[in-house]
């Protein structure tokens, strides 16, 4: 048996698209010590989906492809994912924050504020280290 150790390291914005209240997210997280990347891209409306989709991904791409089947007990693997409570907590908190100021931007009528806020958003990044 395997154990396999998934660790997130951070979560940055790639790109934002403020119209249509999407973000595309760069994911850092390593596996067995060994670094990882992918993007994702979501629409912004709800924290609770997202980081479902979000953890469910990481542990996905943290699956082992076994090509020799003889060895029961060698083919069999766990992926765990080091502090999951809390990295859920955080992320579940990170985009929480997001979506609200998303719709305090849909609302603003005054460009300074708005871009502001804007240039805030774009710049956003979550370590979980």
């Amino acid at each position: 048996m395997k154990d396999v150790i998934l660790t997130m390291e951070k979560l940055t914005i790639a790109s934002f698209d403020p119209k249509e209240g999407r973000g595309r997210f760069v994911i850092h997280f390593s596996k067995d010590n060994e670094h990882h990347s992918f993007e994702k891209e979501y629409t912004l409306t709800h924290p609770e989906p997202i980081v479902e989709d979000l953890l469910r991904e990481v542990k996905q791409r943290g699956k082992i492809h076994i090509d020799d089947y003889d060895d029961l007990i060698g083919s069999i693997f766990v992926v765990r994912l080091l502090n999951e409570d809390a990295v859920d907590e955080k992320l579940f908190n990170f985009f929480a924050r997001l979506c609200e100021k998303i719709k305090m931007m849909k609302h603003l009528k005054n460009h300074a504020e708005y871009m502001k806020l804007y240039d805030e958003i774009k710049i956003k990044e979550l370590q979980l280290r």
